[in-house]
């Protein structure tokens, strides 16, 4: 498979696990700024490690720019920003794309799926129209 492509699974997948933890335990509406930097996060990683430095050199660049745009503008959950990049950034760290894969990438890969299903199970569950 294309590292980049199995990267960008890997990252998906635990993307779900911290969504899914995000949602439950802290409840903020504002929950979609963290896993728009934990994206941007593996995808410096992924620049950096040895795949495409255009990616990483891009990711980066948007990276600064909605941080800068965070501290400029009002109501922005700055510390969303922050702990989705530096979440991304050590999933990627822990599951790098350029090593061969272990039993505890399976593993992490069964419990993110397990969780991922969990998520949307309860996301149906506690479902309200406004």
């Amino acid at each position: 498979m294309n590292p980049y492509v199995n990267y960008i699974v890997k990252a998906g997948l635990s993307l779900g696990v911290f969504t899914m933890v995000y949602w439950f335990f802290l409840r903020k509406e504002n929950r979609f700024n963290a896993s728009r930097f934990y994206l941007l996060g593996a995808l410096v990683l992924y620049g950096r490690r040895g795949g495409s430095s255009h990616v990483g050199g891009q990711a980066m660049s948007y990276a600064i720019f909605l941080f800068i745009f965070g501290f400029v503008m009002p109501n922005i959950d700055n510390y969303a920003h922050l702990g989705g990049f530096l979440g991304g950034y050590a999933a990627a760290r822990w599951l790098d794309p350029m090593r061969p894969e272990r039993v505890d990438h399976l593993i992490a890969a069964i419990v993110c799926i397990v969780l991922t299903a969990l998520s949307v199970i309860a996301s149906v569950y506690t479902f309200r129209i406004a």
